[in-house]
């Protein structure tokens, strides 16, 4: 629903003296008139995005930066019409607003992404391959797992592991070792790393390889499967994307109609549609904020072929044990220090 920040009886002023700034002549006037209109002009580009909702008090901050400067060209812009002043802002910021927020997400999308790869480059400038810890597993047939499905690939991981010569831990480490030598815990932990969000690394899986008690290129593998189902929903994304945006565009109309709407009746139509389709929007947006995300739980369970609630469960118990040995890690270092 449209919010009115000035009263019937100010926004008549105001549009008034608007309408009678453009139809002056060039002169000290017209410069003293200007001056303060500008004013309440600027005010307006900040206060009608935030009091409207369509932006964050730190998204309203940003665009008023970027749009104070087109303050001149707004009340320049305004004639006589059936909308008044406050109206026709509230009409060109609108539309700005959803411009500025598809542009600062893609800019976001951009850094995040460049981030990601600053992070990778320097990493691998900075530590070079010999210094990553260098694993001795005891000599035994190895399995090539390049031809297994998920499946296959963590029934393998529950039942197989390998003496590990030579390596020191900490307490935390050898805790989730000592851990993950019982079957179950094992097929809790991998039902954890499918559904957390996509953070693997080298040094991440190094690590999984030594606590787990296998090959490294088992986590590789692994983690290849999950991102090839991640990418396999992508369509499923972009069409999601492409449905919160239609919801969003016919709220603005939605909103836009109210404030223009005749009688009682109608308002209150409008707003029960404005209700569904926020409501909507929402559970749209929700799915879009897990695009980031592992492999969601339902995913997971028909990958493994096992129950949806016992995936959580899965989960659940990984992460009480991951817990536990953030306590023993904590408690160590308290000794250490």
């Amino acid at each position: 629903m449209v919010k009115k920040l000035l009263s019937k009886e100010e926004n008549c002023r105001l549009t008034d003296s608007v309408l009678e700034y453009n139809g002056m002549q060039d002169g000290a006037r017209k410069d003293e008139m200007e001056k303060r209109l500008m004013e309440k002009t600027e005010l307006l580009i900040y206060y009608l995005p935030l009091s409207n909702g369509y932006l964050n008090q730190e998204e309203a901050s940003e665009f008023f930066i970027e749009q104070r400067k087109n303050a001149l060209s707004l009340l320049r812009a305004y004639n006589i019409s059936r909308l008044n002043y406050h109206e026709f802002l509230t009409q060109v910021l609108r539309k700005r607003c959803v411009t500025f927020r598809i542009k600062k997400k893609t800019e976001e999308n951009e850094t995040l992404r460049l981030h990601y790869e600053e992070g990778r480059i320097l990493i691998e400038d900075t530590i070079a391959r010999d210094h990553y810890p260098s694993y001795e597993f005891s000599e035994r047939k190895r399995i090539d797992t390049s031809g297994m499905d998920m499946k296959k690939l963590t029934e393998f991981m529950v039942k197989n592991r390998q003496e590990i010569e030579g390596e020191t831990m900490d307490e935390a480490e050898a805790y989730l070792q000592q851990m993950l030598r019982n079957e179950s815990i094992r097929r809790h932990f991998i039902t954890l790393l499918l559904y957390i969000p996509h953070v693997e690394n080298d040094y991440l899986c190094l690590k999984l390889a030594l606590i787990f008690e296998l090959e490294r290129s088992v986590f590789d593998r692994l983690f290849e499967l999950k991102e090839k189902k991640r990418n396999t929903d992508g369509e499923k994304r972009e069409r999601q994307r492409e449905i919160a945006n239609r919801h969003f565009r016919v709220l603005l109309r939605l909103e836009s109609a109210y404030n223009l709407a005749g009688n009682e009746d109608e308002q209150k139509r409008i707003t029960d549609a404005i209700a569904k389709v926020r409501k909507a929007l929402k559970r749209r947006q929700t799915e879009l904020n897990r695009t980031n995300a592992g492999m969601s739980q339902r995913e997971i369970a028909a990958c493994l072929g096992i129950s949806r609630s016992l995936v959580c469960l899965n989960i659940q118990k990984a992460r009480m044990i991951l817990e536990e040995a953030r306590k023993i890690g904590l408690q160590s270092h308290a000794k250490g220090n």
